[in-house]
Parts: structure tokens; C-alpha cells; sequence
């Protein structure tokens, strides 16, 4: 029995799917296998591929450096996909702002890098407010390491950055285009200016909530609930702040 041009062109895709997920099956890890990959490095730099199956990138679980000789191996470093040389600060600093040109690129490559390098809770430690420590030992940090990072890296690639407290929380501005600009690496948000172009500057902040909270020529009664993106201030009961107060206790920075 011959077989029509349509049926044999469905026949020759159902072969050929058949051997993709034929070839996915076999060639992919399942769920809970692990997979090692050891190498016998002897001279100062070495670089190799690793095959893995799959479309995904792998979850790296461990990596173990083992010295066989007998002569000390000082400082060791590993970099993968030309990623991860947290060495120290300057060539994290490169990595966070690789291809940026203008000091505000550089400063958003630095705070996203932060945002996706790192999970929230505090290390306790106070030598891990260094990106190299908080990064290679740990891993996460919540704000306060989040604000001394992006400033070192900031630093580290001539971009001036300062912390400012705002009552409870760490957060950071940075300078380019002439004037500071607000970053929270911490809670992952930035502000538009009023112009909604430009980031704003946490003294503009301080000035819109001061506003928006004097706009009344009563001021602030009874129970006053404001929230932030970045922050949530309790209720405030009060019968007749002074701009001075507001600003006092709902915006107080270092």
C-alpha cells in the first residue's frame, strides 16, 4: 500500500518527534540525580567546558578544591562563563557594570546586580557588610548589607554613592547628572521624579510626603496611615503637627 505525499510528510514529523523527546529522555537529568564532574589541574590557569543535558542551566551544588602536591595553592579563584570572580571588590564591581558607559548605567547595573545576587536575611556579621565577604561566605543580607555593598561597588567603579537611614530602614543615593539619586537595593525599588523621567533624590521624597500630608489646613487628625513602596510607617496619633514634626518623625535620615 503507497502511502500519499500528505501522509508520508506526517509520518516523516512523527518519526522526528519521536526522536527529539527520544533524545530529551535520554540526554536529561531526572528528578533528584546528581551528576559530578572532577579535573586534575596542573598548571597556574586552566580553562575547560562542561557538558550538561538539558536546556536548562544546572543547580551547582558544591565545589570542592582539593590541593594533591605539596606545595600551598594561595588563593584559588574559579570563574564560570566568565561570571562569578568575586575576588574582591573591584572585579565584582566590573562584572555588576559590564557594558555600561554613563556613571547612572553603572549605578542601575550595581543595584540590579544586588537585587538577583542575593537573599534576604541579615549574616549577623559585621565583616560581611564587604561585598566580597557577604557574597563568597554567605550569600544574602538584608538592608543595611545591601547599602554598604552598592556603595563599595558604586565606589569601586568611580561612582559617588552615600547611605542615608530612614528610620529603621538602609537604603542609598548615588550622584550623576549633578545631583543624588535614590536606589533601594534592599527592597528592589527606585522613585520617578516629578518630571517622571529622572530618579528622584530622597530630600524630594521628604518634600512630596510633606506635601501630600500639610495639604490640609486642619493637618493631621485622629489615625493617619501612610505607606511607601519602601516602607510602611505605623499609625501616627496626633491633633497638630509642625511641618518640623512631620518631617521629624515620619522622614528622619542620617
Amino acid at each position: 500500500m503507497s502511502l500519499s505525499k500528505f501522509s508520508y510528510s506526517r509520518a516523516v514529523c512523527l518519526i522526528f518527534l519521536v526522536g527529539i523527546l527520544f533524545f530529551l529522555a535520554y540526554n536529561t537529568l531526572l528528578a533528584g540525580e546528581v551528576k559530578t564532574f572532577s579535573k586534575e589541574i596542573t598548571t597556574d590557569k586552566d580553562e575547560f567546558v562542561i557538558e550538561v543535558a538539558g536546556t536548562l542551566d544546572p543547580e551547582n551544588i558544591e565545589i570542592t578544591i582539593e590541593n594533591l602536591g605539596s606545595i600551598p595553592i594561595v588563593d584559588p579563584r574559579i570563574s564560570v562563563n566568565d561570571k562569578y570572580d568575586w575576588f574582591d571588590v573591584n572585579s565584582i564591581a566590573a562584572e555588576a557594570t559590564r557594558g555600561c558607559v554613563t556613571d547612572q548605567e553603572k549605578a542601575l547595573g550595581v543595584w540590579e546586580w544586588i537585587l538577583f545576587k542575593r537573599y534576604q536575611l541579615s549574616p549577623r556579621d559585621r565583616s560581611a557588610l564587604s561585598p566580597v565577604r557577604g557574597m563568597n561566605g554567605y550569600g544574602y543580607g538584608n538592608c543595611g548589607f545591601c547599602a554598604a555593598w552598592l556603595k563599595a561597588l558604586c565606589t569601586a567603579v568611580g561612582v559617588k554613592a552615600r547611605v542615608q537611614e530612614i528610620w529603621g530602614h538602609t537604603v542609598n543615593e548615588v550622584f550623576y547628572d549633578g545631583q543624588w539619586h535614590y536606589l533601594d537595593s534592599n527592597c528592589k525599588v527606585y522613585y520617578l521624579a516629578e518630571n517622571n523621567r529622572t530618579f528622584t533624590s530622597l530630600a524630594e521624597l521628604e518634600s512630596r510626603l510633606l506635601k501630600t500630608l500639610c495639604s490640609t489646613p486642619f493637618g493631621i487628625r485622629g489615625s493617619f496611615t501612610c505607606r511607601l513602596k519602601f516602607f510602611t510607617f505605623t499609625t501616627i496619633r496626633a491633633q497638630r503637627l509642625s511641618a518640623s514634626e512631620v518631617v521629624l518623625l515620619l522622614c528622619s535620615r542620617i
